[in-house]
């Protein structure tokens, strides 16, 4: 009767529910419109046919009945995306989407390689007014001989992604399109532009009011500092300007005050690359919000040495006056190839990287009690309370250098990694160590160790510190062991028993997991 019941019960709820040919018109529409979203547009087929993905292409809901047909054919914003126009049979249809596209704004989507490529400009040319995104792959021509073949203007025009394939053959390389003018008179509505490998003549641009500006590049130069602060000055409403693997090109200074303070009061996200002389005249100049994103990767300066570009990267910029007295954690990261800065929001989810690299760095030569002090100081106006120092170097922290942290900063939680520290990483500790029986660490109630060999003589230093921490009543609440391993012939849990004396001890892998 159970069962019976059950199989009353779900045919009367098949019976109320409405079948898919008596979903509201709007309601099924939309579920195209998503459809088309994750499908999209049909494949070319591969040697071994088509595949599944593939074959699932949005446009088969046209063929399923007469009612998801004329829902479909009423919904002219199904036949405003034109993707991949040479592919396939989408060419054939090409007119016909356009026609049942109305005067709905237009998303196109070409490339150089589409056999029918002309086709394809030839039947959007007359429409370039109703274009609101697009997006041009180049492999055989640079993006301005495309563009080129529309000399009207993109009135609507809001999103435009440029990605350049296209290499001279001659030289190798990737060489600037100094036809590529991209200005307000063609481009009078543009609002985001993303360049890829597609380099125009920078010092010609002259776009205003952008809110998206990234430039992708692993080889090429981008705009120099004037171009850049030019962009910026000309558009105040910016919210997101990378320059991701793309140094700032090297120019001449523009005159101090030719630009003045540009005030970027909605930006989100800032990312720029570069010798320190460029990025820091940049960052000198503008001003962002509490809210920004900042990532800054200084490419040093192999004739000048480093001494001088390691002060460059501690945030004393003008750029970063809104966004230091808002950091909780600071993250520090030493290495042969890099010195990273990561300073991190309360809430997580904002943050300043700052980061120098460039020929191997000899850490100890440069990372010195003077420029410490100079670090500490960038910093003063944060509340941190949290700082994560990782060395993975044969490199010390002077016990000085360790008092100047706590005296400066009330942290409540200290991680350290010592990775491929000599022996059992206890020398690289014992500054630590003796710095955490100061009066002035007394906040530290979280201590993270991470890669530790731990043998007798580490154990021993860890229970001294424990022993004495609890003596001058500023025991720690927690003690967290990530990617350590306790060497015979020292028994695991013995270790742990002894630790639990005085403080909690966690053992983690996760997430950092011993290779």
């Amino acid at each position: 009767m159970h069962i019976e019941g059950t199989v009353v019960t779900l045919r009367d709820a098949e019976k109320s529910a409405a079948s898919v040919d008596r979903l509201p018109l709007e309601l099924l529409a939309y579920i195209f419109q998503v459809l088309q979203l994750l499908l999209g547009w049909p494949q070319l087929p591969g040697r071994s046919g088509t595949t599944p993905k593939a074959a699932a292409t949005w446009i088969r809901v046209t063929w399923v009945c007469r009612y998801w047909r004329c829902v479909a054919l009423d919904c002219p914003t199904l036949w405003a995306s034109i993707v991949d126009s040479g592919w396939w049979k989408n060419t054939t249809w090409l007119t016909t989407f356009l026609e049942r596209s109305g005067e709905t704004p237009l998303q196109v989507k070409l490339d150089d390689k589409d056999a029918d490529l002309e086709a394809a400009v030839i039947a959007i040319r007359p429409l370039i007014h109703r274009v609101r995104r697009l997006e041009l792959w180049t492999f055989d021509q640079p993006p301005s001989s495309v563009l080129a073949q529309f000399p009207g203007r993109f009135d609507v025009l809001k999103e435009a992604q440029l990605f350049c394939c296209y290499y001279d053959r001659l030289s190798g390389s990737r060489p600037v399109d100094d036809e590529l003018c991209l200005s307000p008179s063609h481009f009078p509505s543009l609002r985001s532009l993303t360049l890829r490998d597609a380099h125009p003549a920078w010092e010609t641009f002259s776009l205003t009011n952008l809110e998206v500006v990234i430039q992708l590049s692993a080889t090429e130069t981008g705009p120099s500092v004037a171009a850049t602060l030019r962009l910026m000055k000309n558009s105040p409403h910016l919210r997101i300007f990378r320059t991701s693997y793309t140094e700032l090109a090297p120019s001449l200074e523009p005159p101090h005050d030719a630009y003045g303070t540009i005030l970027l009061a909605r930006l989100e996200a800032l990312e720029l690359v570069g010798s320190p002389r460029e990025v820091i005249y940049v960052l000198d100049r503008i001003i962002v919000p509490s809210t920004c994103t900042v990532n800054v990767k200084y490419i040093g300066d192999r004739h000048s040495g480093f001494l001088s570009p390691i002060r460059s990267i501690f945030p004393y910029q003008l750029a970063f006056q809104n966004l230091i007295p808002h950091y909780t954690a600071l993250y520090l990261h030493f290495a042969n190839h890099r010195i990273g800065l990561y300073g991190m929001h309360d809430d997580g989810d904002r943050w300043t990287y700052l980061e120098i690299s460039g020929e191997p760095l000899t850490i100890g030569t440069i990372v010195t009690e003077d420029t410490w002090t100079t670090l500490l100081g960038a910093f003063a106006s944060s509340p941190l309370t949290c700082t994560r120092i990782y060395c993975y170097l044969d490199w010390n922290i002077s016990y000085p250098m360790w008092i100047a942290l706590f005296e400066r900063f009330p942290l409540h939680t200290l991680q350290a990694s010592f990775q491929y520290a000599p022996s059992s990483g206890l020398p690289s500790l014992r500054n630590l160590f003796d710095a955490l029986r100061a009066p002035c660490s007394s906040t530290v109630r979280l201590l993270e160790l991470h890669y530790l060999d731990i043998d007798a003589a580490l154990t021993d230093a860890i229970i001294d510190l424990l022993e004495r921490r609890v003596a001058m009543n500023m025991p720690l609440d927690a003690l967290r062991f990530c990617g350590c391993y306790v060497e015979e012939p020292l028994d695991p849990q013995e270790f742990k028993r002894r630790l639990a004396h005085y403080v909690t001890a966690m053992f983690e892998r996760h997430p950092f997991p011993v290779q």
